[in-house]
Parts: C-alpha cells; structure tokens; sequence
C-alpha cells in the first residue's frame, strides 16, 4: 500500500489556465499553454511567472484559475491568488564565486475560494477560436470557387 502512495504522489497532472483576474484593474495578456506539475498550485505558480514575464509586472498579485486536462481526471477548476513580492533582505547563493547571485523576490501562492469565475479575463481563448472560425470561413469560399 505504501508503494502505491509514493506512485501517486510522485506522478504528474497536467493544467491548463482557465483565466485570469485583472492587475490593478488592468487586463492581462497571457498565452494560452499546458502545465505539467504534481499538483495545480504548482502550475499556477509556473503559470504566473510566465504572466509577469509577458506582462513586464515587477511585483503585485494576480487571481488564476487553473483546469486540470489529466486523463481520466474530473476537468476541476482550481482558483488561486498569486503574489511575487520583494524581500526585506535578499538572498545570495553562490557567494565569493564568480556565479554569486541575488535573489529579490519571492512568491506567494494561496487558494481563491470568494473569486467568482465570471470575473476572469479569457479574451486570449476567444480570439484563438475566432481565428480558427475566420480560416475555415475562407477555405470554403475557395472551395466553392473551384467547383
């Protein structure tokens, strides 16, 4: 029995964003992607940092919700509330080698459970799909055109 708790624990899930609270009243851009984590906080957190890569935030909050794609899985939707913030003191690793480095932010994850699913921003999967409609619209009318 045992074994079998080691093999769930250590086996991987995978997420994709479902959407995305605004920044300070301000909408988002993210890219649309799989996250492939043990658990959903894990994937909000890499998901996050993707966010404030594209998004050039320095530190903040930021709601996310994230649905597990697994096989076989309930499809659940998780909510999180992601935060980076800076450090009162600094960490260095590497210190007196070439490689020394610092560390100013660090992140916070905590789960969402007043954040509703209506105010997120999933504008990103509308525009995929309406481009997708829009190049199928135009093989038809040149499929029309050859006939």
């Amino acid at each position: 029995m045992d074994m079998d708790m080691d093999m769930d624990q250590t086996k991987k899930r995978v997420f994709d964003i479902y959407g995305i609270g605004n920044h300070n009243g301000k909408k988002i851009k993210f890219k649309k992607g799989r996250y492939v984590t043990r658990d959903p906080a894990g994937s909000a957190k890499k998901a996050f940092h993707q966010i404030i890569k594209l998004n050039s935030i320095i530190s903040g909050s930021i709601v996310i919700a994230i649905q597990e794609r697994t096989r076989n899985s309930k499809n659940k939707i998780k909510i999180y509330t992601v935060e980076r913030y800076l450090l009162q003191n600094p960490k260095i690793f590497k210190k007196g080698t070439p490689k020394e480095y610092m560390i100013q932010y660090d992140t916070k994850i905590k789960t969402n459970k007043t954040f509703t699913l209506v105010d997120l921003n999933m504008d990103f999967e509308k525009e995929e799909n309406n481009d997708k409609q829009d190049t199928n619209d135009k093989q038809d009318t040149n499929d029309i055109v050859k006939q």
